[in-house]
């Protein structure tokens, strides 16, 4: 569908759909079978997807903005090319989803989800799982992926579960991660400026605040160095230093 030309299979055709000189069912397929086309059951009122864990799927599937949808069950056995599960509000869990996707994954915006237990194992381009913002755990994301989007998932705490190994991760907008540490192994190192920004100038700006505050206990009973410290340590250029300091303190401690 994406860029591709193959034949599509949707909801009216799904029960007659012609290939290779016959008339299938996709309730009806032997094993092992490959369906040669697209599959979009998109914005269908469907609560369960017909059972298709026997067979593959050479093009896309897609099942986004099926609001009564609370189970992947019965998804392609292995999607050559993308698996969009978007904007399924209702979907509490990727259990059932294909394991093997060749190109894209993405459950974007289902805002029930609260793991990625049960995500495809074996992704071959990228992963999505932005705004999920019940989301508390990357547990059960594949080991490897082209780029990585958990952005706005704004009940997660650590990156651990992620994968290990990706070129790009976007997490802006995850304002409770405090460490980078279990960040991918080989993001491309323009990639780790431009993600940690927001959250390091955060991080930064909150040690610096915690230090001032232990520095000035240390004076307390000592007024006249107290007076001296606050017009240090209020100073615009104080501040400034300090928190590119520790900005880069986290960026180290995140390896």
């Amino acid at each position: 569908m994406r860029g591709n030309n193959l034949p599509t299979i949707d909801l009216e055709n799904m029960h007659k759909f012609s290939q290779d000189g016959k008339v299938w069912d996709v309730d009806n397929l032997p094993e092992g079978f490959v369906i040669k086309a697209n599959i979009n059951f998109s914005k269908s009122d469907m609560n369960k997807l017909p059972d298709l864990s026997r067979v593959s799927v050479i093009g896309d599937f897609y099942c986004e903005e099926c609001q009564n949808l609370t189970t992947l069950q019965g998804s392609p056995r292995e999607v050559i090319g993308d698996f969009y599960c978007s904007d399924c509000y209702n979907l509490t869990t990727l259990k059932g989803a294909s394991q093997k996707v060749g190109g894209d994954f993405c459950c974007a915006v289902c805002t029930n989800l609260k793991t990625l237990e049960g995500a495809p194992q074996k992704v071959g381009r990228d992963f999505g799982c932005p705004y999920c913002k019940k989301l508390t755990s990357l547990e059960g994301a594949p080991r490897k992926v082209r780029n990585f989007y958990c952005g706005f998932c704004i009940r997660l705490k650590s990156l651990k579960g992620c994968p290990e190994y990706a070129e790009y991760l976007e997490c802006g907008g995850c304002e409770n991660i405090r460490s980078f540490k279990d960040a991918p192994r080989n993001l491309y190192q323009p990639s780790i400026s431009e993600i940690n920004h927001e959250i390091q100038l955060k991080q930064a700006t909150e040690h610096v605040k915690k230090q001032k505050e232990k520095l000035m206990a240390k004076l307390n009973g000592q007024p006249n160095l107290q007076k001296v410290a606050t017009k240090v340590i209020d100073t615009k250029a104080f501040n400034t230093v300090a928190v590119e300091i520790a900005k880069a303190k986290f960026l180290i401690n995140r390896k």
